[in-house]
């Protein structure tokens, strides 16, 4: 008789009333239903062999609902302008994108992409634009200047996003401190001004340069200079439960999460391939 992975002994450390227990077993019955179908849909997928792997990690037993409110981030009109940005004497020059690209770039090694940092709310938006930041800073001041960037201070003080109940990129560049100076909270609270004021901002972007939807060799342009932050279309099982290997799965076009792309290269079949720095999770 095979294991079966879903017999369940559950301890509930509560005092419950009727009522409270009953919605508490039909929480726990969707999360396991919902667990269960995605370890068949991990199973068969694995089994089709598409060139990549799925596994069940911490989305595993999610409904679709509380994906989209805690980890999707894109929530406000996408801006096609470019801004010129206050210049300071510690700017980083974003150069417009010139014509020269390269097979492939790994910004990781190169030692200017921070270490991971998992997200706790719909706060994707302040993580890619605090890599991307950090990216182009150590390519252009070194990567031993490098400290890791606040992505609190974006959520708490960009007026133009909504703080951990999603963002845009784009209003984002304005001006940043460390993040050990202002530590990441995983909610949106009042900008400290104090903190802000006191201690010296580790860098300003003085412009910067979007790259059109589907242009892809623009994009290719622009990786090979930095990191580069991009929306994506998270929406699909196959995404959520991604273990390894490179996605050759559909993309669609909802872009309700932001990533920063940190190489782009080719795999010895020659697969081309772009590596993204995410915030769900170190798997």
């Amino acid at each position: 008789m095979g294991r079966n992975p879903f017999a369940t002994v559950v301890f509930v450390p509560l005092i419950l009333d009727a009522s409270s227990f009953q919605a508490f077993e039909e929480w726990t019955a969707l999360r396991l239903t919902i667990l269960k179908n995605n370890f068949e849909f991990v199973e068969k997928f694995n089994k089709n062999g598409k060139g990549f792997t799925v596994g069940l990690n911490h989305f595993a037993d999610l409904t679709t609902e509380k994906i989209t409110d805690g980890y999707y981030c894109r929530r406000v009109q996408y801006s096609d302008s470019a801004t010129s940005m206050t210049i300071s004497d510690n700017a980083v020059a974003v150069e417009n994108i010139d014509n020269s690209t390269c097979s492939s770039i790994d910004w990781v090694e190169y030692g200017v992409v921070t270490p991971f940092r998992m997200l706790m709310a719909a706060c994707c938006w302040a993580f890619a634009v605090v890599t991307g930041i950090e990216g182009i800073y150590g390519t252009q001041m070194g990567k031993e200047k490098m400290v890791p960037l606040s992505p609190q201070q974006l959520v708490d003080c960009d007026e133009f996003s909504n703080g951990c109940k999603g963002g845009l990129e784009d209003y984002a560049y304005e001006g940043i401190v460390s993040e050990a100076s202002y530590p990441y909270k995983s909610n949106r609270g009042e900008c400290n001004q104090g903190i802000l004021e006191s201690l010296p901002v580790v860098t300003r972007i003085n412009s910067y340069q979007p790259v059109l939807p589907r242009e892809e060799e623009a994009l290719a342009r622009a990786v090979c200079q930095q990191p580069v932050t991009a929306g994506i279309d998270p929406g699909s099982a196959a995404f959520v439960l991604y273990k390894g290997g490179i996605f050759t799965d559909e993309c669609g076009t909802n872009l309700t999460h932001i990533v920063t792309i940190v190489s782009i290269g080719r795999d010895e079949p020659g697969t081309e391939y772009w590596r993204i720095k995410n915030s769900w999770g170190k798997e």
